[in-house]
């Protein structure tokens, strides 16, 4: 667990941030970018396209460095062809309470900021200083997928968006036609 001044009980978050990584795998994602962002939420290291066993190498290092560091170690998983992955942040309650049921993971991110996936280790941003929230999975359903009908009828899909009224073509007089510009 991160306290306050970027210190952590290792094994926890380290556990924690493999677990995300293998649940991310368990609904399709092949590959992970991963990045690294300071308190001003500048970027302070990038590792595109790592391989899950890249990635879950890596944790041991980079979840113990990001804190010490007091970085966000901000994990997007990249999905295979037939699976797309949707995160759905900073949610509302009654939004978080009618999508749980399809949604494979949960994390919390702040106090009050909860979203579907992002990141693994502390929440280092000015706003929470120096009391640094640890991102948390709040809930898993490793292997969930579901279909846009499902969606549809929990009542969390936009409307579909109107089709513009296409015109009937014109056709041109027989005629004879003037060869030059008006």
């Amino acid at each position: 667990m991160i306290d306050g001044n970027g210190g952590a009980n290792v094994g926890e978050p380290i556990a924690e941030a493999v677990r995300l990584l293998d649940l991310f795998a368990s609904v399709g994602a092949e590959a992970f970018d991963i990045t690294h962002t300071n308190l001003q939420q500048e970027k302070r290291g990038f590792r595109p396209a790592q391989s899950l066993a890249q990635a879950r190498q890596s944790m041991p290092y980079l979840v113990p460095s990001a804190a010490r560091r007091q970085n966000n170690l901000i994990i997007r998983p990249r999905a295979g062809v037939d699976v797309t992955l949707v995160q759905l942040d900073d949610l509302a309650p009654d939004a978080l309470a009618r999508i749980a049921p399809a949604a494979f993971l949960i994390l919390r991110t702040s106090p009050k900021g909860q979203q579907a996936w992002v990141a693994v280790t502390a929440n280092f941003k000015t706003a929470y200083a120096p009391n640094f929230p640890r991102v948390r999975i709040d809930a898993a359903q490793p292997g969930l997928r579901v279909t846009t009908q499902i969606l549809d009828a929990m009542g969390v899909l936009a409307p579909a968006r109107p089709v513009p009224v296409s015109l009937p073509p014109i056709a041109s007089s027989s005629g004879p036609r003037t060869r030059k510009w008006p």
